[in-house]
């Protein structure tokens, strides 16, 4: 299943600019859950190293349809839209505030709200094919 393509110049896209990761938070969760924010603060969140400000956010969009459609990222694919397939996982990574700590976790893509990124790096195929190779891996590679 392909998704239609979308233009970046009809200046309703992402603004994006290069970042180091998700940084410290400030908003009251202390779980894997979204942190708050009130609805008038754009969605702020990072997409394989890249900052993402989302002024306008869809709640009915899904981490799925803006990695690929507004983003163009299309290694994370549509499988059974049910969470059942994996073919959709991204890993998110959120700082712990009460630990001081990164906690990554896998995610189903099709089923993740957009809005419920904010202060979240999301890490997909495409990020992951540019991190260094290691291990087993690195030696093959020589």
């Amino acid at each position: 299943m392909s998704d239609p393509p979308t233009g970046p110049g009809n200046g309703s896209g992402p603004q994006t600019e290069t970042g180091t990761g998700p940084g410290p938070q400030t908003g009251t969760g202390t779980g894997p859950g979204p942190q708050t924010r009130s609805a008038s603060d754009p969605l702020l969140f990072f997409v394989n190293g890249k900052k993402i400000v989302e002024k306008d956010a869809d709640p009915e969009t899904t981490l799925l349809t803006y990695l690929r459609r507004k983003l163009g990222l299309t290694g994370t694919k549509l499988g059974c839209a049910e969470g059942g397939c994996g073919a959709c996982t991204v890993m998110l990574s959120r700082f712990q505030p009460h630990t001081h700590q990164l906690l990554h976790y896998a995610v189903n893509a099709c089923l993740a709200p957009l809005c419920s990124l904010h202060l979240v790096a999301v890490t997909t195929v495409e990020g992951h094919r540019a991190t260094r190779l290691e291990g087993a891996q690195g030696r093959d590679r020589r």
